[in-house]
């Protein structure tokens, strides 16, 4: 990227901070930034039904930051959850097959659920290991 390039993009941004749109946004966030810290109740926002500006969603990742967690879940195409640098706030990007971007969130909750293992789950790891230590297996 070109010096002017990137001013035109930091300009962008500054300039998306200041619409109603980012603020109600941010404003939103807060709120069920709040809610998860009082309730526990954790929250989606879908980024891509909002009429944000012209670096709308570069101003917001800006001022949420980068956190020290990024997870990666495979499946039908792939979701990278990347933490921000506010506790419980996560930045969601979903991936089709062919790589392409097809949905980008904020997940507002103590851990995405798309990575919290299923009760189910976890009793029959249990078992299996379990089982592995009885058989020798380990």
């Amino acid at each position: 990227m070109d010096s002017n390039a990137g001013a035109e993009d930091t300009k962008r941004s500054r300039n998306a901070l200041r619409d109603p749109l980012v603020r109600a946004l941010l404003s939103e966030l807060s709120a069920k930034l709040a809610k998860l810290a009082k309730t526990g109740s954790g929250s989606r926002i879908d980024l891509g039904r909002l009429p944000l500006p012209a670096g709308g969603l570069s101003a917001v990742r800006g001022v949420l930051g980068k956190g020290q967690i990024e997870a990666t879940f495979k499946g039908v195409g792939s979701c990278v959850f990347t933490e921000t640098a506010l506790a419980g706030v996560w930045w969601v990007q979903q991936y089709n097959t062919a790589d392409d971007l097809v949905g980008e969130f904020i997940e507002i909750a103590y851990v995405p659920e798309l990575l919290k293992c299923d009760r189910a789950e976890v009793d029959a790891a249990s078992k299996d290991l379990e089982l592995k230590i009885a058989e020798g297996g380990v």
